[in-house]
């Protein structure tokens, strides 16, 4: 048997290496730029999805006091606020909804009652 005489070169195990080296940066940035594309949506999702279930609370209130005149545009703590009037067991009742540090609120209060804290009841 003979035996071949060949002289190893160092590209022999750069080579080899290095197209290691690129496929594992390439990779590992894949994977950073697809997390960051990620949370990405996720976060737009997230808002879209806030935005599209206070719009539709304010719509089904809306929609179930639908009468003349029980709704109406007023403020509450200096902000817009929409305001509902409804009757119940014979007493009037005032719902405030607003918004308030990127939040929607909901206030539901006896009509007529005392301004509790002095956060500026009007309608």
């Amino acid at each position: 048997m003979k035996r071949r005489n060949e002289k190893k070169h160092v590209i022999d195990f750069l080579f080899p290496l290095a197209v290691f080296f690129v496929l594992a940066a390439s990779s590992v940035a894949i994977v950073v730029l697809a997390s960051g594309f990620y949370s990405r949506q996720v976060k737009a999702s997230s808002d879209s999805y806030s935005g599209r279930t206070a719009l539709a609370y304010v719509t089904e209130k809306m929609h179930q006091n639908d009468e003349n005149g029980a709704i109406a545009e007023g403020t509450f703590d200096g902000e817009n606020a929409l305001v509902i009037r409804q009757r119940y067991d014979e007493k009037d009742y005032v719902t405030y909804l607003y918004a308030y540090d990127g939040y929607l609120r909901e206030l539901f209060i006896q009509d007529g009652t005392e301004d509790p804290g002095n956060k500026g009841l009007r309608s």
